[in-house]
């Protein structure tokens, strides 16, 4: 099962641009300080649907899941737990529902840390291993969901 396939590729930069001296009306702060410690100049934050992503991202995780099994060539009893991104409790309950998944192969943090971003899968594989749900051996399945907008999803055999 040692395969990958990327299906796509491509970016987006949101037109909304937020600098650093937008920064310094909010916070006690500067652009030097900011550009020494980061050199981040400016950022794009994308406005968000929320009914609209939250639609968007209970039609995709499914079929995401679909056809990473697919390629695979594995089938959904096949997957010892499922790690989704935690961004939100609902959309991660719908795709278990809509899956018919087993409350028990859906891991599940964010009630704890809330969406911790881009560390969210990490700290749930992390604490999935520490409470022994999955181990030597397991096959998870982690998936990933970026603002609703992106997503993704790998299979991972552990050792």
């Amino acid at each position: 099962m040692k395969r990958t396939v990327i299906r796509g590729t491509g970016r987006y930069l949101p037109p909304r641009v937020v600098t650093n001296e937008d920064m310094t009306q909010w916070m006690d702060t500067s652009d030097e300080w900011i550009r020494q410690r980061t050199g981040i100049e400016r950022r794009h934050f994308p406005k968000m649907d929320g009914k609209t992503i939250f639609k968007l991202a209970v039609q995709k995780l499914p079929e995401v899941v679909g056809e990473t099994l697919t390629k695979a060539e594995l089938a959904v009893e096949d997957i010892d737990l499922f790690i989704p991104h935690q961004a939100n409790l609902r959309i991660n309950q719908f795709f278990q529902q809509a899956m018919k998944l087993p409350e028990d192969k859906v891991f599940h943090n964010i009630q704890r840390y809330g969406n911790t971003t881009a560390a969210s899968i990490p700290i749930a594989l992390d604490e999935a291993l520490e409470m022994g749900i999955i181990g030597n051996g397991s096959t998870v399945m982690f998936l990933g969901l970026g603002a609703g907008l992106t997503w993704g999803a790998v299979i991972a055999r552990l050792n």
